[in-house]
């Protein structure tokens, strides 16, 4: 697995449709390489030093005052990538390159925050958002936890994952899965 990161200048790049042309264009590009078997975008990476959690509402479960809510860490990734990383799922669908933006919000939950916030239910269908003047994302999926930092290390907080085309970041990284060095 090959990585790389950037970080696009806000000069260029200044709406989300052109961060989202760049990032398509990069992945396009890598995925044409002969030997490469998968190709993915996605913030933040494991292993990668850098990590984001947020407080959510879970559509249905309102928070007293005062009470953050629900808490996980949170990533933006293309449509490929958990097959890139060999994330298994575990129940619904992983990210098609139909979650576009303009296209209904959906969400993937990893197994950690499915048995922490939906324990003994399915999560699958029900509506999570990250801010209160965000959209409601449908929960499609549900993949299987990933170490972030420490292998030894029990990880406590679960993830949930947004489609990088519905949630634009100025900055990224791509995975490339080869067998060898393209």
């Amino acid at each position: 697995v090959i990585t790389a990161g950037l970080s696009l200048p806000e000069q260029r790049y200044d709406t989300d449709a052109k961060q989202l042309a760049f990032y398509q264009a990069v992945l396009d590009n890598l995925a044409t390489t002969p030997g490469v078997n998968a190709v993915a975008a996605g913030v933040p990476l494991p292993f990668s030093g850098n990590a984001g959690s947020s407080s959510f509402d879970i559509d249905g479960r309102p928070s007293p005052p005062g009470d953050p809510g629900p808490h996980g860490d949170i990533g933006a990734v293309s449509a490929d990538y958990f097959a890139a990383l060999k994330i298994p799922i575990r129940q619904g669908r992983v990210f098609t390159a139909l979650d576009r933006a303009g296209a209904q919000p959906v969400a993937v939950i990893d197994d950690v925050l499915a048995r922490q916030y939906w324990p003994g239910q399915n999560p699958v269908g029900q509506r999570l958002r990250r801010g209160r003047s965000a959209p409601w994302a449908t929960v499609v999926g549900v993949v299987a936890h990933v170490k972030h930092s420490d292998l030894a290390g029990e990880d406590v907080k679960g993830k949930y994952y947004f489609p990088l085309f519905q949630m634009p970041m100025p900055f990224m990284s791509f995975v490339m899965r080869t067998p060898s060095d393209p």
